[in-house]
């Protein structure tokens, strides 16, 4: 939740860097609170300066730490329809102002062979103008790249990677095609979590924390139109190998993003089953509702995630006239932007929380796996385990935030939900770790197993009779438990249980696993050669470079 660069997974007694350590205190800090638009894209909106607003035209040297050296690069949305278009804003950081530069430009949908639909160059990158609040004020420059999603773009997670020629550093723009109607068979929808991106995302100068913003001084807003500065790990490094095990096991899924789980009312309709994965911590009050009436209706929830539904969030209109331009982050007690536990407890929904969850801190152990205590539940059919069988500690299935429970145990020793969080009291606790992390402040004083103040992993499951069933697993790394079977080199108990999951509750029969298609050459960041296979698009697919642009505009 708060460490942007938590230590190498693989060995758990690393030590950590100055930014691992500034991270976690920063964490502290927060913890303690210290410190709809239409389906479609509007159309640009020329770059005007705001009232008030000073612009900074920067040399190299002067470009704020958060801002790249050499090329930033952002679209105009996070989601699309196929014979949708998606445009892509660039700015040649290295060059001076008012000359332009060429880069080079390769789209691929995401999955165990990258597929290449669309790649090329790029001739009238410019440099923009910064403001000097940038987070909040940035961006609308002009558009550098057009293109519509074709009829061959399926539904899925896509990647937009741009290169200055002889640059080796890339700028990766990644976005989601969905599907206006799931294809036959298609009962699983996944959600990737642009949000909790942004909210650490500190281009600009400053993000929704203090330890990486100016002035240690987190943004209360900050714009939904901006470059990332931050590295894949956000929320690629978990949905990824998610779509990679999916593929291989043979499952069909459906993508969508965040904001159309915000903007698109009964987006979750078509299909059996919603999942969400990694880091899922930001969430709307239109977000929650949505998923509450999909679950109230019979749909299902697999939460896959740790640290989910934490913050409450608001979206409003940025300085451009887009009305969902900016994320309101406050993150401040009695306001509508606090934790969801103080306003509707999100355990009410999601069973787990991170209430009574916690963090791996400094010095906690990335090797605690789960004990299971309800071998008998369907969740672990075929599994292979048993009461007290421990599973993930070899995999650092708790490594990084896992969310808990408030419970206690019944008669027979196996853990019960006490209610007092807010977790249904028929919630089922499949498994329990106990962690020997510091614990989340706002419950210091929940006593693990082993008799010291510590935090718990909590992997629960819900089924009701006239509403879906929910699966939360309780932690950030259910996904890199699942190592072996996203590369296809063994199993692992997350995988079972995650198989299971999709074909009880998303399918109506296991699938074969799939045929893994021949590889697609990835065109390097040189410029693309003639003899290089590229896909033809759809006529309506067709990328095109926007005219070289005027002067560069006072702002942006």
């Amino acid at each position: 939740m708060r460490n942007l660069h938590p230590r190498p997974q693989s060995d758990a007694s690393d030590m950590s860097t100055p930014a691992q350590l500034i991270g976690i205190v920063a964490f502290a800090f927060a913890l303690a609170g210290c410190g709809g638009g239409s389906d479609s894209a509007a159309p640009p909106i020329a770059c005007t300066p705001l009232a008030g607003q000073s612009v900074l035209a920067l040399s190299a040297k002067e470009v704020p730490s958060q801002i790249s050296t050499t090329l930033d690069a952002y679209a105009n949305r996070s989601s699309l329809l196929r014979g949708e278009r998606i445009t892509f804003h660039l700015s040649d950081n290295s060059a001076p102002l008012g000359t332009t530069r060429q880069a080079n430009y390769v789209i691929t949908r995401k999955g165990v062979l990258d597929r290449v639909v669309a790649s090329g160059t790029v001739s009238n990158v410019t440099r923009q103008s910064i403001p000097e609040d940038a987070w909040v004020a940035c961006c609308s420059w002009p558009v550098s790249l057009d293109v519509a999603a074709g009829a061959d773009w399926s539904s899925g997670l896509y990647e937009a990677r741009f290169t200055l020629a002889g640059v080796a550093q890339a700028q990766k723009v990644h976005f989601v095609v969905r599907n206006a109607t799931p294809p036959s068979g298609t009962r699983i929808v996944l959600q990737v979590p642009f949000h909790t991106a942004r909210a650490y995302n500190s281009w600009g100068g400053k993000s929704a924390y203090e330890f990486n913003s100016s002035g240690n001084v987190r943004a209360q807003r900050l714009s939904m139109f901006r470059p990332n500065y931050l590295p894949d790990d956000t929320f690629a490094k978990w949905v990824i190998p998610l779509i990679m095990w999916a593929e291989r096991e043979g499952f069909a899924l459906d993508y969508i993003s965040g904001d159309d789980l915000h903007r698109l009312p009964a987006v979750l309709d078509p299909y059996a089953l919603f999942v969400t994965t990694g880091h899922d911590e930001y969430w709307s009050p239109q977000m929650r509702a949505e998923l509450e009436r999909f679950v109230a209706r019979g749909g299902h929830a697999a939460i896959l995630s740790g640290n989910t539904m934490w913050w409450r969030i608001g979206h409003g209109t940025d300085g451009f006239g887009r009305p969902l331009g900016v994320m309101e982050v406050a993150r401040q007690t009695g306001t509508p932007y606090s934790n969801w536990y103080e306003v509707e407890p999100e355990g009410r929904l999601i069973l787990s929380s991170f209430l009574r969850g916690g963090y791996v801190g400094l010095t906690g152990s990335r090797s605690i796996p789960y004990t299971v205590y309800r071998q008998d539940h369907w969740a672990f059919a075929d599994a292979g385990v048993v009461r007290g069988s421990a599973f993930g500690g070899d995999r650092a299935i708790h490594s990084y935030e896992s969310d808990g429970i408030d419970f206690q145990f019944g008669p027979d020793g196996r853990p019960v939900p006490t209610g007092s969080d807010g977790a249904p009291l028929d919630t089922q606790i499949l498994a329990l770790a106990a962690l020997d992390w510091a614990p989340t402040l706002l419950n210091p004083g929940f006593v693990s197993l082993t008799g010291r103040a510590g935090a718990w992993g909590a992997m629960t499951v819900r089924e009701h009779a006239t509403r879906g069933t929910v699966f939360n697993a309780g932690t950030t790394d259910w996904v890199t438990a699942m190592a072996p079977c996203v590369s296809g080199s063994g199993s692992a108990v997350a995988c079972t249980v995650t198989r299971n999951l999709f074909v009880r509750l998303g399918a109506a029969a296991a699938p074969a696993p799939a045929t893994m298609p021949t590889p697609t050459p990835v065109p390097t960041s040189t410029p693309v050669p003639t003899s290089t296979p590229v896909p033809t698009p759809a006529p309506v697919s067709t990328p095109t470079a926007a005219p070289a642009p005027a002067p560069t505009p006072a702002a942006c």
